[in-house]
């Protein structure tokens, strides 16, 4: 995980906004796998582990279809993966205790 995407990652979780222009990562792929929308969906992750699809398309305020789309990205990118209870955010992304 990059250490630019792990200080954003604690700038979004302290209730910061981002502006795409501070996301200025030289792989582009990266830089499609994190825009502010994705940033919402890990932290929703990382708020609520236990959520289903349906919730987090609600408080997300999506359709289910797009916020499944997005996250098929994230975890094809490594920012999600499976977990022994679902999916959930990559262990650079979470905190450790």
């Amino acid at each position: 995980m990059s250490h630019s995407v792990l200080l954003a990652w604690a700038k979004v979780k302290k209730g910061a906004l981002l502006d795409d222009d501070e996301l200025a990562f030289s792989d582009a792929e990266l830089r499609q796998a994190l825009p502010l929308r994705r940033f919402a969906i890990l932290n929703h992750f990382m708020a609520n582990p236990e959520a289903t699809l349906e919730q987090r398309a609600f408080d997300i305020g999506m359709p289910k279809s797009r916020l499944q789309e997005l996250i098929r990205g994230l975890e094809k990118s490594g920012f999600l993966e499976q977990g022994l209870f679902g999916l959930m955010a990559a262990p650079g992304l979470r905190e450790s205790k």
